[in-house]
């Protein structure tokens, strides 16, 4: 898994590439280190996630919350159809602002 992240126009959008699970799902926290408490927006793209665990989704909300109680935006714009489906399943389509 590898994380590439993007400044553009305020807000940071970070492109998240391979498998999310228990072994490197701390290497999330760099989404929620981006906005660097100073209001600036992230957003995540997982669409070239191929896998997610229930590690990582935890991680997500987790992460989610703590930018959002910094004051800033947390929005995840696209998901991949197999992370789609784990949203599906554990009911966070809505919590994660997913159409």
């Amino acid at each position: 898994m590898h994380i590439e992240p993007k400044d553009v126009a305020g807000v940071t959008h970070h492109v998240v590439v391979g498998e999310l699970d228990a072994d490197n799902c701390h290497e999330l926290q760099r989404l929620e280190d981006g906005h660097g408490g100073d209001g600036t927006a992230v957003s995540v793209d997982l669409t070239q996630v191929t896998f997610l665990d229930s590690s990582a989704l935890s991680e997500l909300l987790r992460i989610k919350t703590a930018v959002e109680d910094a004051g800033a935006g947390f929005k995840i714009i696209d998901v991949s159809p197999p992370v789609r489906r784990v949203f599906e399943i554990t009911g966070l389509v809505s919590a994660f602002g997913l159409t």
